[in-house]
């Protein structure tokens, strides 16, 4: 199973694509409110230093909160997103 995890709730970024046993890919940008520039551009490096495609994920999970209104929304939309392009299932973390 390949998982794509989003993190934006609270004002860093980060996301990491995991399979059954390890991470595969990690990254953080600390940089306060700046995950409506950063995000994309993280998802698309990581599943180009892992070779996947986001076809290729069994599911997307984001970070809904507790975090700021503006960070929940940018999560729960660039993940449904994502997952409707590829009909994929969404898993909502607390």
């Amino acid at each position: 199973m390949k998982l794509l995890a989003l993190e934006t709730a609270n004002e860093q970024c980060s996301i990491s694509l995991v399979d059954e046993t390890q991470e595969l890919f990690f990254q953080l940008d600390t940089r306060a409110k700046a995950q409506t520039q950063t995000i994309l551009p993280m998802i698309e490096q990581g599943l180009q230093q892992t070779g996947l495609e986001v076809a290729g994920l069994d599911a997307i999970a984001f970070s809904r909160g507790p975090g700021s209104f503006s960070g929940v929304r940018i999560n729960a939309a660039v993940a449904q997103a994502l997952a409707w392009s590829q009909d994929l299932p969404v898993v909502p973390v607390s």
